[in-house]
């Protein structure tokens, strides 16, 4: 901290005296979150040509009107995070588009050229760009010419920040200080070997502190906390969705941009003597955020502030065409990468059938994870719920479908009676109790603002298992549905016996407290017998190797009794879909 103290210094020196015309003083901060390399507007199948999903292309294409309309320097362009994961044009950029050409010169990120082409002033890191590994980020850190944002990822070897821990942006006479803070909850979501030599600190404990230490050095006149962490609730620091509770809580700042979490927000959140703005605009590039600023300056000073927010949805928004051809090149190449065949499927993925029972699509990761690991038993959930991959030739950029995320396959030990509470725990944040068919099967509920049925828990941490046949019986109160009859091979379960059990490593590392809150085991103390590579790894490799989905299987389990379910299930089916 001493280098960055140091620092604060200096900028203090040179512009700790601010002049400026008295006057009324106009600003926009555009702010993007959640990207998730939603680079390309043009998809990567050989007969898709389609121009009508959002991307960077019509950010860009928004953020230049908006400067011809009010000035290059009355415009703030900030990302929240969360843009080195989501897309086929990452795991390219990351792990493929690596190594030098024919001169030695080793190639500049796509992320980092796509960012700083569009002219943002300001990157936080997000937990999916740390979950791609040091190689990947400690490049983008290296090279990239916008600060990149994390106060809370603390190099343990020095005590110093690992990123940049905020940044003032200087226009148009306004100076607005930008802290960035990454979630630090992705200590329980990925392997250490990934995050190694950093420490990921919670956000209110430095943010107080922090804003204080900027306010009295920097003398800026806005304070900006930009958080990857979702909305959650104002009074709840200890969630990984703390950015509520710091909108109502941490003094002396005037906006707080959220993200994580991919919902839309932006209200005003009461913090003492005033509101500060709350916003959050979504994922993928769909929608972006408005913050209109108005500063009053007399005698030098600003006397009053008036912040302003809104979301503009881009999808009906222009490309950009300068945008287009400036990274054709790189689509064309990651198109041809995308399409390298991978083997043949018999029949359609559909992944929303993962919440309705047993599916081709979870038996196929699970069936992937026991043939990569030996182990007895397996667990996974949906990590995509509105997705086709049509029966035919798969490709590269089907396995993206099937398997987002960059978790590694770990396995551990478990006892028979920890298996059985961890799928209770799973399915009571899944499934209703059911006294009536015309109740919903699925925790679900109407929600108002985006006018459709959405799920109430996450989905992705709807696991069900393999290795084992078992009922879940929606009449039984929670913590009494799960019934495990015997294991797939014929042999006895028993609660009392230890198992090998294939899991995903954002489950082993505590991601949804299935473990703790359910098998009752602290993921510091879990037994873990060996540690893999990443699992869409497995599933190339599985395919590669000959196999096939596996159609073969009997289902292994199902929702009873039928007279509760039938008629629920097809009710919520008709409701999920709506979503699509």
């Amino acid at each position: 901290m001493k280098k960055i103290i140091i620092a604060i210094a200096l900028i203090s020196i040179i512009y700790g005296c601010k002049s400026r015309k008295d006057g009324i003083y106009d600003m926009e901060l555009l702010v993007t979150n959640d990207v998730h390399a939603a680079f390309f507007d043009s998809l990567y199948v050989q007969s898709g040509n389609s121009v009508n999903q959002s991307s960077m292309s019509k950010v860009c294409s928004y953020v230049n009107e908006r400067r011809n309309a009010t000035g290059v320097d009355n415009i703030v362009l900030i990302d929240v995070g969360d843009n080195l994961q989501g897309d086929l044009c990452m795991n390219y950029a990351n792990y493929i588009d690596t190594l030098p050409d024919e001169n030695g010169i080793f190639p500049r990120h796509l992320m980092t050229r796509i960012y700083e082409y569009i002219g943002y002033d300001a990157i936080v890191v997000g937990n999916h760009d740390i979950e791609t590994g040091h190689k990947v980020y400690d490049r983008i850190r290296n090279e990239i010419k916008i600060p990149y944002l994390a106060a809370n990822a603390i190099d343990i070897n020095t005590g110093e920040c690992y990123f940049e821990p905020y940044t003032i942006i200087r226009k148009n006479g306004i100076e607005i200080a930008v802290i960035g803070f990454t979630n630090n909850y992705v200590k329980k979501w990925i392997d250490e070997s990934l995050y190694k030599g950093i420490n990921f600190v919670p956000i209110y404990d430095i943010a107080d502190s922090l804003v204080k230490t900027v306010k009295k050095e920097e003398k800026p006149d806005l304070i900006v906390l930009a958080v990857h962490s979702g909305i959650g609730v104002q009074n709840d620091k200890e969630s990984e969705d703390v950015a509520q509770f710091l909108a109502a809580n941490v003094k002396d700042i005037d906006l707080v941009l959220a993200a994580h979490d991919h919902k839309q927000y932006c209200q005003k959140i009461y913090n003492g003597n005033d509101s500060i703005l709350l916003i959050e605009s979504g994922t993928k590039a769909n929608d972006i955020s408005k913050i209109d600023i108005q500063l009053q300056v007399k005698e030098g000073k600003i006397v009053s502030k008036q912040i302003k927010g809104s979301i503009i949805p881009l999808i009906d928004f222009p490309s950009d065409a300068s945008y287009i051809k400036e990274f054709n090149a790189d689509y064309k190449k990651i198109k041809q990468f995308a399409n390298t065949k991978v083997s043949e499927i018999p029949v359609d993925i559909k992944t929303i059938d993962a919440v309705f029972g047993f599916s081709n699509y979870i038996n196929l990761v699970n069936t992937v994870q026991m043939y990569a690991s030996g182990a007895d038993i397996s667990f996974a959930a949906p990590l995509k719920i509105n997705n086709v991959i049509k029966k035919g030739t798969i490709n590269i950029v089907d396995l993206i479908d099937i398997y987002p995320f960059e978790n590694y396959l770990y396995k551990i030990k478990l006892k028979g009676s920890q298996i059985k509470d961890y799928l209770e725990y799973s399915y009571s944040k899944w499934i209703s109790t059911l006294d009536s068919p015309d109740k919903h099967l699925l925790q679900i509920k109407y929600d108002k603002y985006y006018g459709k049925y959405v799920f109430c828990n996450p989905v992705f941490n709807y696991d069900a298992a393999k290795g084992i046949i078992y009922t879940v019986d929606v009449a039984k109160p929670m913590g009494s549905k799960i019934e495990i009859l015997s294991m797939e091979n014929g042999d006895a379960f028993y609660l009392d016996k230890f198992y090998t059990v294939a899991i995903s490593s954002y489950r082993a590392n505590g991601g949804g407290d299935i473990l703790l809150k359910g098998a009752g085991v602290n993921p510091d103390t879990l037994q873990v017998i060996e540690k893999y590579q990443n699992i869409r790894n497995y599933i190339y490799d599985y395919f590669i190797d000959g196999n096939n989905i596996p159609l073969g299987d009997k289902p292994n389990w199902k929702f009873i009794p039928d007279n509760l379910v039938i008629n629920a299930m097809k009710r919520d089916k008709a409701l999920i879909s709506r979503e699509k």
